[in-house]
Protein backbone atom coordinates (compact mmCIF):
# COMPACT_ATOMS: atom_id res chain seq x y z
CA UNK A 1 0.00 0.00 0.00
CA UNK A 2 3.02 2.86 1.06
CA UNK A 3 4.94 1.51 -2.28
CA UNK A 4 1.45 2.30 -4.23
CA UNK A 5 0.69 5.56 -2.43
CA UNK A 6 4.45 7.25 -2.76
CA UNK A 7 3.89 6.30 -6.59
CA UNK A 8 0.91 8.56 -6.64
CA UNK A 9 3.08 11.68 -5.44
CA UNK A 10 6.53 10.57 -6.11
CA UNK A 11 8.45 10.01 -2.94
CA UNK A 12 9.82 6.90 -1.36
CA UNK A 13 7.24 4.44 0.63
CA UNK A 14 9.25 4.94 3.73
CA UNK A 15 8.71 8.74 4.05
CA UNK A 16 4.65 8.57 4.04
CA UNK A 17 4.04 9.05 7.56
CA UNK A 18 0.53 8.42 9.38
CA UNK A 19 -1.91 11.58 10.35
CA UNK A 20 -3.18 11.68 13.52
CA UNK A 21 -6.66 10.54 13.09
CA UNK A 22 -9.52 11.61 15.06
CA UNK A 23 -11.62 9.41 17.27
CA UNK A 24 -13.68 7.15 14.87
CA UNK A 25 -12.19 8.46 12.48
CA UNK A 26 -10.03 6.59 9.66
CA UNK A 27 -6.07 6.73 9.09
CA UNK A 28 -4.81 8.52 6.23
CA UNK A 29 -0.97 9.51 5.03
CA UNK A 30 0.40 12.62 5.61
CA UNK A 31 0.52 14.11 1.29
CA UNK A 32 -1.29 11.04 0.63
CA UNK A 33 -4.09 11.28 -2.26
CA UNK A 34 -7.64 10.06 -0.77
CA UNK A 35 -7.27 6.27 -0.39
CA UNK A 36 -9.20 3.98 1.37
CA UNK A 37 -8.35 -0.15 1.46
CA UNK A 38 -10.11 -3.44 2.18
CA UNK A 39 -9.21 -6.92 2.26
CA UNK A 40 -11.28 -10.36 2.69
CA UNK A 41 -11.10 -13.83 1.06
CA UNK A 42 -7.16 -13.75 0.25
CA UNK A 43 -7.95 -10.84 -1.78
CA UNK A 44 -7.01 -7.48 -1.21
CA UNK A 45 -8.29 -3.85 -2.91
CA UNK A 46 -6.57 -0.23 -2.44
CA UNK A 47 -8.76 2.62 -4.29
CA UNK A 48 -7.12 5.88 -4.79
CA UNK A 49 -8.88 8.77 -6.01
CA UNK A 50 -7.44 12.46 -7.67
CA UNK A 51 -9.26 13.93 -4.99
CA UNK A 52 -12.80 14.23 -2.86
CA UNK A 53 -13.67 10.90 -0.49
CA UNK A 54 -13.48 7.50 -1.87
CA UNK A 55 -13.63 4.49 0.32
CA UNK A 56 -14.27 0.38 -0.52
CA UNK A 57 -14.80 -2.69 0.38
CA UNK A 58 -14.88 -6.22 -0.51
CA UNK A 59 -16.53 -9.54 1.06
CA UNK A 60 -15.68 -13.19 0.21
CA UNK A 61 -19.40 -14.62 -0.37
CA UNK A 62 -20.02 -17.42 1.74
CA UNK A 63 -22.94 -18.60 2.61
CA UNK A 64 -24.85 -18.32 6.01
CA UNK A 65 -27.46 -16.92 8.32
CA UNK A 66 -27.40 -13.21 7.96
CA UNK A 67 -30.91 -12.24 9.35
CA UNK A 68 -29.14 -10.26 12.22
CA UNK A 69 -27.18 -8.28 9.60
CA UNK A 70 -30.34 -7.80 7.25
CA UNK A 71 -32.77 -6.84 10.52
CA UNK A 72 -29.83 -4.80 12.02
CA UNK A 73 -28.58 -2.69 8.92
CA UNK A 74 -30.46 -2.62 6.07
CA UNK A 75 -33.69 -0.71 5.85
CA UNK A 76 -37.10 -1.84 5.82
CA UNK A 77 -37.16 -1.33 2.04
CA UNK A 78 -34.36 -3.45 1.69
CA UNK A 79 -35.01 -6.75 3.51
CA UNK A 80 -38.47 -6.31 1.55
CA UNK A 81 -36.55 -6.11 -1.60
CA UNK A 82 -34.19 -9.04 -0.61
CA UNK A 83 -37.64 -11.14 0.42
CA UNK A 84 -38.82 -10.88 -3.43
CA UNK A 85 -35.64 -11.71 -4.94
CA UNK A 86 -35.78 -15.07 -6.38
CA UNK A 87 -33.37 -16.82 -4.15
CA UNK A 88 -30.58 -17.33 -6.15
CA UNK A 89 -29.84 -13.49 -6.26
CA UNK A 90 -30.34 -13.14 -2.66
CA UNK A 91 -26.55 -13.92 -1.61
CA UNK A 92 -25.20 -11.93 -3.74
CA UNK A 93 -27.44 -9.25 -3.36
CA UNK A 94 -27.09 -9.32 0.47
CA UNK A 95 -23.09 -8.81 -0.14
CA UNK A 96 -23.79 -5.87 -2.87
CA UNK A 97 -26.12 -4.40 -0.27
CA UNK A 98 -23.66 -4.75 2.83
CA UNK A 99 -20.05 -3.85 0.44
CA UNK A 100 -22.18 -0.77 -0.89
CA UNK A 101 -22.91 0.22 2.54
CA UNK A 102 -19.73 -0.16 3.92
CA UNK A 103 -18.14 1.89 1.28
CA UNK A 104 -20.46 5.03 1.44
CA UNK A 105 -19.49 5.01 5.68
CA UNK A 106 -15.75 3.98 4.98
CA UNK A 107 -15.46 6.93 2.50
CA UNK A 108 -17.03 9.34 5.25
CA UNK A 109 -14.79 8.40 7.80
CA UNK A 110 -17.98 7.50 9.70
CA UNK A 111 -17.62 3.54 10.31
CA UNK A 112 -20.08 1.32 10.64
CA UNK A 113 -22.74 2.85 12.98
CA UNK A 114 -27.22 3.08 13.11
CA UNK A 115 -27.25 5.25 9.82
CA UNK A 116 -26.81 2.29 8.10
CA UNK A 117 -30.15 1.16 8.85
CA UNK A 118 -31.48 4.24 7.58
CA UNK A 119 -30.07 3.83 3.99
CA UNK A 120 -31.49 2.33 1.40
CA UNK A 121 -29.28 1.23 -1.92
CA UNK A 122 -30.51 -0.70 -4.76
CA UNK A 123 -29.95 -4.83 -3.69
CA UNK A 124 -30.53 -5.86 -6.90
CA UNK A 125 -27.62 -6.66 -8.84
CA UNK A 126 -29.07 -6.78 -12.31
CA UNK A 127 -29.26 -3.05 -11.74
CA UNK A 128 -26.92 -0.14 -11.22
CA UNK A 129 -25.97 0.43 -8.25
CA UNK A 130 -27.09 3.78 -6.33
CA UNK A 131 -28.73 5.38 -3.20
CA UNK A 132 -32.65 4.63 -3.15
CA UNK A 133 -33.00 6.63 0.04
CA UNK A 134 -31.00 7.89 3.05
CA UNK A 135 -30.43 10.61 5.94
CA UNK A 136 -28.39 13.80 4.86
CA UNK A 137 -24.85 13.33 3.44
CA UNK A 138 -26.41 9.54 2.07
CA UNK A 139 -29.09 10.56 -0.37
CA UNK A 140 -29.56 9.78 -3.81
CA UNK A 141 -26.97 11.58 -6.01
CA UNK A 142 -24.60 12.24 -2.90
CA UNK A 143 -22.68 9.72 -4.36
CA UNK A 144 -21.07 7.86 -7.16
CA UNK A 145 -21.16 3.92 -6.55
CA UNK A 146 -19.74 0.92 -8.38
CA UNK A 147 -19.66 -2.57 -7.87
CA UNK A 148 -17.20 -5.49 -8.94
CA UNK A 149 -15.84 -8.53 -8.35
CA UNK A 150 -12.51 -8.99 -8.03
CA UNK A 151 -12.31 -12.63 -7.65
CA UNK A 152 -14.63 -15.16 -8.55
CA UNK A 153 -15.88 -15.55 -4.88
CA UNK A 154 -15.63 -12.04 -3.55
CA UNK A 155 -18.12 -8.89 -4.35
CA UNK A 156 -16.71 -5.56 -3.88
CA UNK A 157 -18.19 -1.67 -3.97
CA UNK A 158 -16.61 1.76 -4.52
CA UNK A 159 -18.07 4.97 -3.26
CA UNK A 160 -16.83 8.12 -4.46
CA UNK A 161 -18.14 11.79 -3.65
CA UNK A 162 -17.22 12.74 -7.72
CA UNK A 163 -17.61 11.45 -10.85
CA UNK A 164 -15.60 7.97 -11.59
CA UNK A 165 -13.61 8.85 -14.50
CA UNK A 166 -11.88 5.55 -14.68
CA UNK A 167 -10.82 2.54 -12.88
CA UNK A 168 -7.67 0.76 -13.30
CA UNK A 169 -7.03 -2.84 -11.61
CA UNK A 170 -3.53 -4.53 -11.34
CA UNK A 171 -3.18 -7.83 -9.84
CA UNK A 172 -0.19 -8.01 -7.61
CA UNK A 173 1.82 -11.40 -5.93
CA UNK A 174 2.21 -11.09 -2.87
Amino acid sequence: MRRILAAYIGVEPAALEFEEAPPGGKPAFREAPPFNFSRSGGVAVLAVAASGRVGVDIEALKPGDFDGVVLAQFSAAERLELERLPEDLRLSAFYRGWTLKEALVKATGEGLNDRLAAMTVQLDPRLPAEIVDGPSGYRPGDWRLMTFRPAEDVCGALAADHAIAHIVCRVLAA
